[in-house]
C-alpha cells in the first residue's frame, strides 16, 4: 500500500479467471453485485433507469461484460483515518500498488474502505482497432474515477491497447466528465425507446432486462491512448 500521514491506499486486481475458477466466486460475485448497484443507485436521480445495474449476482459477469477476453476489475481501497484520504488520492496514480487477488483470498471486503471501481474487457473497433471497453465505473469519493481512469489507462497501454472505449447514458451527463480525460464521441447516439405499459427498454442495444422510465440516448465514446 502506497502510505499518507493517515492511511493507506492500494488498487486490488481481480482478473476473470478468479470470477470463473475460484471456490469463492459465489461470493465475489455477490459482493460486486451489491456494491456496483449501490454506487449506480446514484444515477437513478437523472429519472432515466429505474432497475439496478446488474439484476443479479447470477449474471454479474455478463451484465457488466466480464465474459469477454481479458476482462478484470479493479477496486480502489483505503484503510485508515478518513480524514487523509484526499491526501492519498493526491497521490500520482501509478505510484498507487496494485495487488493481484489469487483465488484462495475468500469476501467480503469491508465495503468502507472502497473508494471505487473500475473494469476493463476487450473491444475490437473496425475503424479504431483494439482497446479495453470501460465497466463497472463507480465512485463513492470526490477524485477517485480521475484516479481510476488514470490507473487503467497506463495499463492499457503498457498492453499495447490503440484505444479506451465506453458507452454511457446521455442524460446522466457523463460527456463532459469523461470529456476532462481525453474521450470523444465516436459515433452516433442510439436512441432506446421503452414499452409504454411495462417500462422495459425495447431492441438489443444494452443487456436484457433494463426498465426505464422515459427514452433515453446512448452515447458511444474513445480515447485515443
Amino acid at each position: 500500500m502506497t502510505k499518507s500521514s493517515g492511511g493507506n491506499i492500494k488498487i486490488l486486481r481481480f482478473n476473470q479467471e478468479l470470477f470463473l475458477k475460484s471456490p469463492h466466486a459465489p461470493k465475489w460475485a455477490s459482493f460486486f453485485t451489491d456494491l456496483i448497484n449501490k454506487g449506480y443507485d446514484y444515477n437513478k436521480r437523472y429519472g432515466v433507469i429505474e432497475s439496478t445495474r446488474i439484476k443479479d449476482s447470477s449474471v454479474f459477469m455478463t451484465d457488466l461484460g466480464l465474459h469477454k477476453p481479458e476482462s478484470f476489475m479493479l477496486l480502489l481501497v483505503y484503510e485508515g483515518d478518513r480524514s487523509s484520504i484526499d491526501e492519498s488520492l493526491r497521490t500520482t496514480s501509478k505510484q498507487i500498488p496494485i495487488e493481484n487477488v489469487n483465488m484462495e483470498v475468500e469476501p467480503p471486503i469491508n465495503e468502507d474502505s472502497v473508494l471505487g471501481t473500475i473494469g476493463g474487457k476487450l473491444h475490437e473497433d473496425p475503424e479504431l482497432g483494439t482497446g479495453w471497453e470501460l465497466t463497472g465505473v463507480v465512485s463513492f469519493y470526490r477524485g477517485v474515477g480521475r484516479v481510476l481512469i488514470e490507473r487503467i489507462t497506463s495499463l492499457a497501454k503498457e498492453q499495447g491497447k490503440s484505444h479506451l472505449f465506453c458507452t454511457v447514458i446521455y442524460e446522466h451527463g457523463l460527456l463532459d466528465y469523461y470529456s476532462k480525460f481525453g474521450f470523444v464521441e465516436c459515433q452516433r447516439r442510439l436512441l432506446q425507446t421503452i414499452d409504454t405499459e411495462t417500462g422495459m427498454v425495447q431492441g438489443g442495444d444494452l443487456e436484457d432486462g433494463i426498465c426505464a422510465l422515459r427514452d433515453f440516448h446512448i452515447a458511444f465514446l474513445s480515447k485515443r491512448l
